[in-house]
């Protein structure tokens, strides 16, 4: 292997070298070329994040998954979804990276945010060997459960979500017993949900369609166990895909935030969410 002194250089001419070295990606997964061109707030909110002991205690991010820095892409593409909602793989990684590298403003909201989903999801008394823990899975679920708590502010039972989404979780499981999706005429009369899930969360599962896919049966599963589950007269129910843009929007600082830094490009972006 040919080693080259530089000197002394400054670090934007390492990361500028190190990105060219990597333009291709072929050495390197997408996060850890990001890693090298971004260190600022967002990265750094990201990368918090993807320490908390909530992960750990549910081993969500194995090591191996660590080291190529999968847990850093997950939450990434966690945190940018709430933002921005669902999109195609990690189309806005980059983008994100960028826009909010000198401030990232909404951490600590955020991160209340976030913190009221982990208790949440914590409260559900999923199983250590649950699908919910599965990277996929768990994945939709925090950005769906964001949606019903904290933008539609649903009064949600945590004992009746939670006995729904076992129970689901587990036909999921059955449908998929033996690790083989069946064919559309083999699927059960009853279950045609559990296997739009299934089938998107098996196939191309970052996605954009099969991202939105999920969210739509898992937003109405838990939207049915609302008390009331009808919506005012004019108003749509949304899902995450429309609920947290509307977010985003009503918001508005953190938008004015990201024109004040760098602006975004207009296109951008696995843990394997």
């Amino acid at each position: 292997m040919a080693v080259r002194d530089l000197g002394a250089v400054d670090k934007n001419t390492i990361r500028e070298i190190f990105r060219r070295i990597n333009s291709t990606d072929y050495a390197l997964k997408s996060m850890e070329v990001l890693n090298a061109m971004y260190s600022g707030k967002y990265k750094q909110y990201c990368e918090a994040l993807s320490r908390q002991p909530f992960f750990d205690q549910h081993k969500v991010f194995p090591e191996a998954y660590r080291k190529r820095m999968y847990d850093l892409t997950f939450c990434v593409i966690l945190v940018t979804t709430i933002l921005s909602g669902y999109y195609r793989r990690d189309e806005k990684n980059a983008e994100y990276l960028e826009r909010y590298n000198d401030e990232f403003l909404d951490d600590d909201k955020i991160q209340a945010q976030l913190d009221q989903v982990f208790d949440f999801v914590e409260r559900c008394g999923f199983a250590e060997h649950s699908r919910a823990w599965k990277q996929t899975d768990l994945f939709t679920l925090l950005v769906e459960l964001h949606s019903a708590l904290i933008v539609n502010k649903s009064p949600l039972d945590v004992e009746t979500v939670g006995q729904r989404l076992r129970v689901f979780y587990g036909q999921v499981d059955q449908l998929y017993k033996g690790k083989k999706l069946p064919e559309e005429g083999e699927v059960p009369s009853g279950q045609e949900q559990v296997f739009r899930y299934l089938k998107a969360a098996t196939k191309a599962t970052n996605d954009k369609y099969a991202r939105v896919e999920r969210a739509e049966v898992i937003s109405e599963l838990i939207r049915r166990t609302t008390p009331d589950r009808a919506e005012p007269s004019g108003k749509e129910p949304t899902s995450g895909a429309t609920a947290l843009r509307a977010n985003r929007v009503a918001s508005g600082a953190q938008g004015k935030q990201g024109r004040r830094a760098k602006p975004a490009a207009t296109k951008a972006h696995k843990p394997r969410d």
